[in-house]
């Protein structure tokens, strides 16, 4: 079965998508790690707990963040612009759902870039509806919902790679991201708390952990050996 997206030389978007999703995680994964090493919160008491630990780059972070519901845009673009005719409806239905869960992950992360902090100097109750520290908070809802339908998105696209090879890998990779984030976002409506525990902390680095390799195989997709 010949992919229905292009493999011409010349089509060398798999590679910058690539990068920009592999630099995505990394940034995302990495500003996580350096709050959590030099200014982590303890588990959700209360406004007060949460007060007495913040600090402002536990906020700022986030605002690097954009970086990786971008990437997933700018990978969904190429898959577009690359792909046959023939399926050009599902990777056009790929980019606009895609862009509307890009919309709804960059507002969450202005919010607690932009506006929690300015909440916090208020000393303004709304902060804890809005932290990632709290797992009933608004962050949660629309960071596990936005990514819900961005798997959605990438899900949608999964029919561009119909061909073997590497382009099976591709495809797994599109329909188990976003059978998994849909079912991360519904089993967040059942209870909120678990994305903060054990079986939330494992989810996240198995997901970033797929997208990496999602990238990985974009990018060798895009090589010399299957560029052509």
């Amino acid at each position: 079965m010949s992919p229905n997206v292009s493999t011409s030389p010349q089509w060398k978007w798999g590679r910058y998508a690539a990068a920009v999703l592999f630099g995505g995680v990394v940034v995302t994964v990495g500003g996580a790690v350096l709050v959590a090493v030099l200014c982590p919160q303890p588990p959700w008491r209360g406004l007060s707990t949460f007060i007495a630990a913040y600090r402002p780059l536990q906020s700022f972070i986030f605002v690097p963040s954009l970086l990786l519901p971008l990437s997933f845009v700018v990978v969904l673009a190429g898959f577009h612009c690359g792909a046959k005719a023939e399926v050009k409806a599902w990777s056009a239905s790929a980019l606009a759902v895609g862009t509307v869960g890009a919309a709804i992950l960059c507002l969450n992360y202005l919010i607690q870039g932009v506006w929690v902090p300015s909440l916090v100097k208020e000393g303004n109750d709304l902060v804890g509806a809005l932290v990632s520290a709290n797992p009933g908070s608004l962050f949660w809802a629309l960071e596990l919902f936005g990514y819900g339908i961005m798997g959605l998105a990438m899900w949608l696209a999964a029919p561009l790679f119909a061909g073997p090879g590497i382009d099976r890998l591709i495809r797994w990779a599109l329909v188990v991201n976003g059978a998994g984030s849909l079912l991360a976002a519904l089993a967040a409506v059942l209870d909120p708390r678990w994305v903060l525990g054990p079986l939330g902390l494992a989810a996240g680095l198995f997901w970033n952990l797929l997208i990496i390799a999602l990238a990985f195989l974009l990018f060798r997709r895009s090589g010399p050996r299957h560029g052509r």
